[in-house]
């Protein structure tokens, strides 16, 4: 890893600028040459403006300081993301378990603390299939974010992973309280995939709870969504759900919709995804024809 110093050097230099061209009367040439020598820790007021100067963000400035790579708990975060499904990536779960457990016996960090317990939850119910069990191991994340009026980021986060975890009346007050305040994030990094993800997982827990009227009055709220912004992957998720809802609900159009789901999958080689859609069907409609 570099240091601040080295780093801002290295990528000043590399873009063939001087000292003085970075520098008015915010920020000295003797000021910046201290810094890059590290001889003195910089502001952040005084970082935020190299950085604008530079024409590099901070998280680009982080992952160029620890050489080209994510740091630790970034890695940590972004392996989280990259479960997909909670039966089929068992291994995934169990590997991240282990590499959080790990990370947590140096550092006191709060938000992998919390993901931690979400992937124990995750663990015990596919072990369990209890989500009781699931629910005790990550509620009381939910009792110090429940009284505040502002959630973070990482909160909005944590709380969209866990939130179907919840008794159903429950699982409604806190997805409700999440598509609210992740709008205040609307221009925010990674706030579109947050989004629709969790409006996404909302009808679904609706629509394992039987709600499937509720859930096909949000559906084409998340087709558009996913369309509008060429998501084409949730598109065809929220497109093949509308087709089920339709299916279970007797209207028209429901195996009009899950071709249309099928073909925007195969166009976009996704066929593990047709076979999810597929099962999915199966169970649901099996379940209606049992009740």
């Amino acid at each position: 890893m570099y240091t601040t110093g080295e780093t801002i050097k290295k990528i000043r230099t590399s873009k063939n600028l001087t000292r003085e061209s970075l520098c008015s009367n915010m920020l000295s040439v003797a000021t910046l040459k201290r810094i890059e020598k590290d001889a003195i820790n910089t502001s952040f007021s005084n970082l935020e403006y190299i950085l604008q100067q530079l024409n590099v963000s901070f998280d680009e400035f982080i992952f160029i300081r620890n050489n080209y790579q994510l740091p630790q708990k970034k890695q940590l975060i972004f392996e989280f993301r990259e479960l997909t499904s909670v039966s089929v990536d068992r291994d995934h779960i169990e590997s991240l378990i282990s590499k959080y457990k790990i990370y947590l016996q140096d550092c006191d960090d709060k938000e992998i603390s919390n993901r931690l317990y979400f992937l124990k939850a995750l663990q015990v119910i596919n072990q369990t299939n209890d989500l009781k069990q699931g629910t005790a191991l990550v509620e009381h994340i939910w009792s110090s974010l429940e009284p505040l009026d502002n959630w973070y980021w990482a909160d909005l986060q944590i709380l969209s992973n866990i939130f179907y975890i919840f008794p159903m009346q429950e699982a409604e007050s806190i997805v409700e309280l999440l598509l609210e305040r992740v709008s205040k994030y609307e221009s925010f990094n990674n706030s579109e995939r947050l989004y629709i993800a969790l409006l996404l997982n909302y009808i679904q827990v609706l629509m394992l709870n039987k709600n499937y009227h509720k859930a096909y009055s949000l559906i084409d709220k998340a087709i558009s969504f996913a369309k509008k912004k060429k998501m084409y992957l949730h598109w065809a998720n929220a497109i093949g759900k509308k087709g089920l809802l339709e299916k279970i609900l007797q209207y028209a159009n429901g195996d009009l919709y899950i071709t249309e789901a099928k073909k925007i999958l195969k166009a976009i080689q996704e066929p593990k995804y047709i076979e999810d859609l597929e099962e999915e069907i199966h169970i649901f409609l099996s379940s209606k024809t049992d009740a």
